[in-house]
């Protein structure tokens, strides 16, 4: 499961434009992390994924690949803060 923390908070300091990009931008980057390790999205609502790994093509190491994402998501994630954080200032 993956889910960008804050989200309402984020929302009500922001137009809807605003918003809609940055989300826009959040999930395009969770996404290609995703895929970068042979995952796919399961189910997307609002702001929150479910992605698989090791389905529906089996891998021995999907636990590892599922980590591996997380981590390339979290630091994306962290690399792009300061763009997040002048949107909200």
């Amino acid at each position: 499961f993956c889910d960008l923390v804050g989200s309402t908070a984020i929302a009500e300091g922001l137009d809807p434009e605003e918003y809609h990009d940055l989300l826009e931008d959040y999930l395009a980057l969770a996404f290609r992390e995703i895929y970068h390790y042979d995952g796919f999205v399961n189910q997307l609502a609002g702001d929150g994924l479910m992605a698989l790994f090791g389905a529906p093509v089996p891998h021995e190491d999907a636990p590892h690949r599922a980590v591996r994402a997380a981590l390339a998501i979290r630091d994306a994630l962290a690399r792009n803060r300061l763009s997040i954080s002048n949107v909200n200032a």
